[in-house]
């Protein structure tokens, strides 16, 4: 801030130029306008099925979302529109999305046995994203803060 001579962050938009101390390249950061989110205020269920681990309350490692039986091979979907920002597996998790809504929320879904997007890809809500495993791992982020999904669900 005091680089760039900044005095209130929240005044920032999109198109402003900022100078980063040690960056090499120059690269543009995609936005998205209102119009292409939409109107959508909800999250959709990402799959029907029952709540075996509660968010803060999972006896697994992972309490930062839910987890839902559901029957291997269920469709697994958007719960809101975004891009996809990570498509693949990581340490201890298989089959894992991660969608930016564009709005300060980031969604996780882990525990698939198939992806059907890929990074970079635009998804609607409700678009099937995936094919489920047993159980599918479902989290809500705000700005990288794990919130509880039932507090946002329709």
């Amino acid at each position: 801030m005091r680089i760039n001579n900044i005095q209130e962050p929240t005044q920032l938009k999109a198109g402003d130029v900022i100078f980063i101390p040690g960056a090499k390249d120059v690269r543009e950061v995609k936005t998205y306008s209102i119009i292409e989110i939409g109107e959508e205020k909800k999250f959709l269920w990402p799959a029907k099925g029952k709540i075996i681990n509660y968010f803060g309350k999972g006896t697994g490692r992972d309490p930062r979302g839910i987890n839902i039986a559901v029957k291997p091979g269920e469709k697994v979907k958007a719960s809101k529109s975004g891009e996809v920002i990570f498509a693949g597996n990581l340490r201890g998790y298989q089959g894992v999305v991660m969608i930016n809504h564009g709005d300060g929320f980031i969604t996780v879904y882990a525990g698939n046995s198939k992806l059907l997007v890929k990074e970079g890809e635009w998804v609607k809500q409700g678009q099937v994203i995936a094919i489920s495993g047993e159980n599918l791992h479902f989290e809500i982020r705000e700005r990288d803060e794990a919130r509880n999904p039932l507090d946002f669900l329709d």
